[in-house]
């Protein structure tokens, strides 16, 4: 029995260790990236970050209370309609449910996040909109992708913010205004010198993910140009080999 349960930890202990020394595609996390191969032949690659901008995260906000408010007004009903319900009832389904706005509205921004897709081939790149059309880019040209967090909508947003406050200090109350600008980063691209908008993400950490996975593909482009195929640089699936238009799926 002993021997037995040695053998299965030296079994387990050799298979974290290949598992330790796996490599980890760069790919891996991060937003959606896939990689394939136009009519040509020539590799491609679709970038497909699902972002949270200002505007979302308010409607995400309001829907959390509205939420709340729905929660609690269904919870009453419910016990409205029992039979003989017990007196503490009565205040748990009032309240209950407001103690989870936070919660709706983590959930609400979550879903209202939208997909802005990238595409890059080995001439070009095209940045979607949401009309259904784009812009396009020639990659031939001198162009660098790098975020901005002191934009203008974010000093105006902080300003008055502050003022607020500061009012409502003068009134003996303490308010703490939401921030939206302020945690949002605009991502532009340096195009011959001269600054175009791109997206708008809420949160650094997801804006520094888009930022660094666009410009590792933009890089990958580089050295299909060079090498005359995509390096690859990932797993095997993340490559999608056949002729065709873009996925669905993006």
């Amino acid at each position: 029995m002993t021997k037995a349960k040695h053998e299965i930890r030296a079994e387990r202990a050799r298979h974290t260790a290949q598992k330790a020394l796996r490599p980890i595609s760069p790919y891996a996390k991060g937003p959606k990236t896939v990689f394939l191969r136009d009519e040509r032949g020539n590799p491609m690659a679709v970038v497909a970050p699902q972002v949270l901008t200002p505007k979302r995260a308010k409607w995400a906000d309001a829907l959390g209370g509205l939420t709340a408010w729905a929660g609690s007004a269904l919870a009453v009903t419910i016990v409205a309609n029992s039979a003989q319900p017990h007196p503490l009832l009565w205040p748990a389904a009032v309240f209950v449910p407001f103690f989870f706005v936070a919660l709706y509205r983590r959930g609400w921004r979550r879903v209202l996040r939208k997909s802005i897709p990238v595409i890059f081939t080995t001439e070009r790149f095209i940045v979607k909109n949401a009309e259904g059309g784009g812009y396009v880019y020639d990659r031939q040209e001198p162009h660098k992708f790098f975020w901005d967090g002191e934009h203008e909508a974010a000093r105006k947003e902080a300003e008055e913010n502050g003022l607020a406050e500061m009012r409502a200090r003068m009134r003996g109350q303490v308010i703490a205004k939401p921030k939206y600008q302020s945690e949002t980063f605009h991502l532009y691209l340096n195009y011959r010198g001269y600054p175009y908008f791109v997206m708008e993400i809420m949160g650094r950490e997801a804006a520094r993910d888009v930022l660094a996975r666009l410009n590792q593909v933009d890089a990958e482009m580089d050295e299909a140009v060079a090498m005359g195929a995509m390096a690859g640089s990932g797993p095997q699936s993340e490559w999608d080999d056949m002729a065709g238009k873009i996925p669905e799926k993006v």
